[in-house]
């Protein structure tokens, strides 16, 4: 029994459940319910199942409670069922042929599902259908697709709308409606058409209408012109730039022809525009000059012709030999001007008068009552006779033949008024012309000297290259070349004749070619050169005469070659630029050699050396030191007279004569003489009372340390001389004098006296004594002393211009070493 009620049980759970798939089961569709009496499908009565369901009785179990022991009684019934499912909304079952429902099993639908989505025709839907019996419903219904529709306008000539946007419905629309214009209207201009523009005030359509044509301009009924063109020009305002018919005048001519009282002229006047212009304009006709020159040579700026607007002052014309007295006309009458107005034809006849007296081609001078400013010397003429030229102040410039052989004596002296020669040969034919004298040559006066070039034109000589063909630069060829400023000597020339170059105030440079076959120089050949800066003197040069440098002011350096051993007078005089020269193995110095050579340094002396001559160094205010050599036996008068800056001389024991005067006005020199004693020969005069000697001092046993020399006398070592070096000096304590070392201990009678280069000195404590002006400087320089006080030996003069003293403990040393007071 138990067994029966849980089958029957179990039976009611499954129908209980209902179709599984069914998610609303309870839910009926409205359009495509089907009654259950709808669906069944009758079941033949031969199609039949039997289902044996067990009776109450059958499946009673009873058990005995005191011998456990279980009696079953069963009993059979067999039932039919019918083939084919019946069903409900949630179950399906086979039907009992029998009668017995009640042992029918239903059991829940199995739902498969079939989603149908919406579109725009129809709804959604989904239809649910059993997979065992068929059995089906409709639910989850989805309403019709709405239509998306475009925010933006479409449209067309008349319409807009808002288009549908999906895909395959473009062609439906919403709120379809004609448009709804307003007009804006462009009036024509004279660039652009007029219109109308016709826009939708709801959506953007747009059209253009009702066109006018461009404004057509208003131009003028006359012509405008210019130069070129004629045109009829815009009247319109701001429109005046605008042409039509822009067109090149075609013009008709109308010759006038020239006359003498008008000038001869064409009119062009065009055919269509009142434009016309005068033109091709032709000179008055001119009257004619006839010149007659009876062989001489117009001037270039005498004209041919006239018109009566010129006005015409005649130039002389010029005949080789003669002086031009004047033009004269047919009448015999004196013609200098031609006046504005002349109408006529005119004939000139130039006279002259012999200008030159020559005698077998030699110019001996003017002709009587004859002068002339810019005369021609004839060709043919070979020589300039002596004072041919004398003191005619009217010659400013002169032209001279390639004929001329020579120049006499004082040819052209006082012709203070000649500034120009033109000389029509060469270089070589030029220092080929003997020359009597400066006064001789025209460029004595003359500042400018020019020659013809390969062009037949005058130019101005200021670079001068003297040819191979020469080998003597003669006397005075070239004296006096104020403008010359650069030489080039070809190495074929072996000497230069005296003044050769002498007063070429302009001159820079001198070169002498390579392998210059050069070996004297004569008397003054640079003299007066003072712009010569460079000159490079060739090996092989043997002799340079007097004075060959004579006031060359600008030279400061010079290399005189070892060949030279012969020497002139005053070769350097008065060179004032000149620093230092090394001087060959010359025997002696001739007088005046370097004297009033103010810059003058350092000299240095051949050990070939025995003669200084007078004057020799002269006035050399530069000279700080002398250094005479062993070798020299003489120093004449005068030698080093006046060398005001000369703080140190050593004159060896060889010299045995020195004139008077030698070293006189050499106040500040200290001189060490290797002699005990004056020699015989030794002039009375030789030095100033006032001079401080040394006598006994070989030059070799002075030593030298900070610019300071020293000595070394009775085992001390004293400071004898200061040679004027500029800066800040530190006085040695002690010296290495020969082999030996000494104590410095004296500082010497003018030991620093006028030393003005020197800003401070140092004195050690050795020093002990300072003797009478030992230190008269400048007023500017400082005295730093190690000792505490002025030591007793310090003469009372020792410090003649009472220049600052600073004591111990008053000064110190800077980190550079420098003294300086303390602050």
């Amino acid at each position: 029994m138990k067994k029966l009620f849980a089958l029957i049980m179990a039976l009611f759970a499954i129908t209980a459940c209902g179709p599984t798939s069914d998610p609303n089961p309870t839910s009926t569709p409205e359009s495509t319910t089907t009654s259950a009496s709808e669906s069944i499908t009758s079941v033949p009565d031969s199609e039949t199942t039997t289902l044996t369901i067990p009776t109450e009785e059958e499946t009673t179990s009873d058990f005995s409670s005191e011998d456990k022991t279980e009696t079953t009684t069963t009993s059979t019934h067999t039932h039919t069922f019918g083939k084919t499912y019946k069903y409900d909304e949630t179950h399906h079952w086979y039907p009992s042929t029998c009668g017995h429902d009640d042992a029918v099993e239903k059991i829940p639908h199995n739902f498969k599902s079939e989603v149908h989505k919406p579109t725009y025709e129809a709804e959604g839907y989904t239809t649910y259908t059993c997979i065992d019996c068929g059995y089906n419903y409709t639910g989850d219904k989805k309403p019709v697709l709405e239509h998306k529709y475009a925010t933006t306008y479409s449209y067309d000539e008349t319409h807009h709308w808002f288009a549908c946007i999906d895909k395959g419905y473009e062609h439906l629309t919403k709120d379809k409606k004609q448009h709804n214009f307003k007009s804006e209207v462009h009036k024509p201009t004279y660039e652009e058409k007029g219109y109308t523009k016709y826009s939708c005030e709801q959506c953007k359509y747009s059209y253009i209408g009702d066109e006018k044509p461009v404004l057509e301009h208003n131009y003028s009924t006359t012509y405008s012109y210019d130069e070129t063109y004629h045109w009829f020009a815009c009247t319109d305002k701001g429109y005046e730039n605008l042409t039509k018919d822009k067109k090149q005048h075609e013009f008709n001519q109308e010759i006038h022809e020239a006359t003498h009282e008008e000038r001869g002229y064409t009119k062009y006047t065009c055919k269509k525009c009142p434009y016309n212009y005068i033109g091709d304009y032709t000179d008055l006709l001119r009257y004619t000059i006839t010149y007659i020159l009876d062989g001489g040579e117009n001037a270039k700026e005498n004209p041919d012709s006239f018109t009566i607007e010129d006005s015409i002052t005649l130039l002389p014309a010029k005949k080789d030999g003669y002086q031009f007295e004047g033009w004269y006309d047919e009448d015999g009458f004196s013609v200098e001007t031609i006046a504005k107005g002349t109408r006529k034809n005119i004939t000139l006849r130039a006279r002259w008068s012999e200008l030159f007296i020559i005698q077998d081609n030699v110019l001996i001078g003017f002709g009587d009552n004859v002068s002339a400013t810019q005369p021609v010397v004839p060709d043919g003429v070979t020589r300039i006779g002596p004072q041919a030229f004398y003191y005619n102040t009217d010659i400013a410039t002169i032209i001279l033949p390639s004929s001329i052989k020579s120049f006499g004596s004082q040819a052209f002296d006082y012709c203070i008024s000649l500034y120009a020669v033109y000389y029509k040969g060469t270089i070589e034919q030029w220092n080929a012309i003997v020359i009597e004298g400066k006064e001789a040559s025209p460029m004595f006066y003359a500042r400018a000297f020019f020659m013809l070039d390969s062009n037949n034109e005058w130019y101005l000589v200021t670079d001068l290259v003297i040819p191979s063909t020469v080998t003597t630069i003669n006397k005075y060829s070239f004296c006096e070349f104020d403008c010359l400023q650069n030489v080039t000597i070809a190495s074929s020339v072996t000497k230069i004749d005296y003044f050769g170059f002498f007063n070429c105030i302009s001159l820079k440079e001198v070169k002498f070619e390579t392998n210059s076959k050069l070996t004297a120089l004569d008397v003054l050949v640079f003299g007066k050169c003072y712009s010569l800066e460079t000159i490079n003197l060739p090996n092989g040069l043997k002799s340079m005469g007097n004075e060959v440098f004579y006031e060359c002011d600008s030279l400061k350096s010079i290399e005189i070659p070892k060949t030279c051993t012969t020497l002139g007078t005053g070769i350097f005089n008065e060179c004032d630029s000149l620093t230092s020269v090394e001087l060959p193995e010359i025997s002696a110095i001739p007088d005046y050699t370097f004297s009033s050579c103010s810059s003058l340094q350092t000299v240095i002396m051949p050990s070939t050396l025995k003669t200084i001559g007078n004057y020799a160094f002269g006035s050399c205010i530069s000279l700080i030191e002398m250094n005479i050599p062993s070798t020299v036996t003489k120093i004449g008068t005068y030698a080093f007279y006046f060398c005001t800056s000369l703080k140190s001389v050593k004159i060896p024991a060889s010299v045995t004569t020195i004139g008077n005067y030698a070293f006189r006005e050499c106040e500040n020199s200290i001189i060490y003489a290797e002699a005990t004693s004056k020699k015989s020969g030794w002039g009375t005069s030789w030095i100033d009372s006032t001079q401080i000697i040394y006598w006994g001092q070989k030059a070799a046993n002075i030593a030298k340390v900070n610019g300071c020399e020293f000595i070394a006398v009775s085992g001390k070592a004293v400071l004898s001389s200061f040679l004027n070096v500029a800066g800040d000096i530190i006085i040695p304590s002690s010296v290495t004098i020969g082999s030996k070392s000494y104590k410095v201990e004296k500082i010497g009678t003018m030991a620093f006296f006028e030393c003005n280069n020197m800003n401070s000195v140092v004195i050690p404590s050795s020093v002990l004594y300072i003797e009478e002006y030992g230190f008269g400087g400048n007023f500017d320089q400082i005295i730093y002393a190690e000792a505490s006080s002025q030591p007793a030996g310090w003469d009372d003069d020792w410090n003649f211009y009472d220049c600052e003293v600073y004591w111990a403990g008053e000064w110190e040393y800077d980190s550079n070493g420098k003294a300086q007071p303390k602050a």
